[in-house]
């Protein structure tokens, strides 16, 4: 029983998990869509930047459908998921250094 729900082709659980995945990025990427319409400066910077990993990572998890069936886009996804890590890494280091320049304007660290 526990290996037909864990099985990656013949369990229900495989393909509820691709749809979930999927629809979350899509919810994300929407809200990062709003985000750099709404906001600009530095906000809107990391919203585009967070768009755009957004739609990476919407692609490749729309991807995985297909992947079954070709191997191609097996390397497809493979590449977008790359884009949306290292576009996550740089807007963490976007957003922690703007979080430490205000931090040292309120006082809350001190000066380097």
């Amino acid at each position: 029983m526990l290996t037909e729900i864990l099985s990656y082709k013949e369990s229900f659980l495989s393909l509820f998990l691709k749809m979930v995945t999927t629809i979350f990025f899509a919810i994300g990427t929407y809200y990062f869509y709003q985000a750099r319409q709404v906001y600009g400066g530095e906000i809107q910077k990391i919203a585009n930047l967070l768009f755009a990993g957004g739609i990476a990572g919407l692609l490749a998890t729309t991807s995985i459908f297909f992947c079954d069936k070709t191997f191609l886009l097996k390397w497809s996804v493979s590449i977008l998921i790359l884009i949306f890590a290292l576009i996550s890494v740089y807007v963490a280091f976007l957003v922690r250094n703007r979080l430490v320049v205000g931090a040292k304007e309120l006082g809350i660290i001190e000066e380097d």
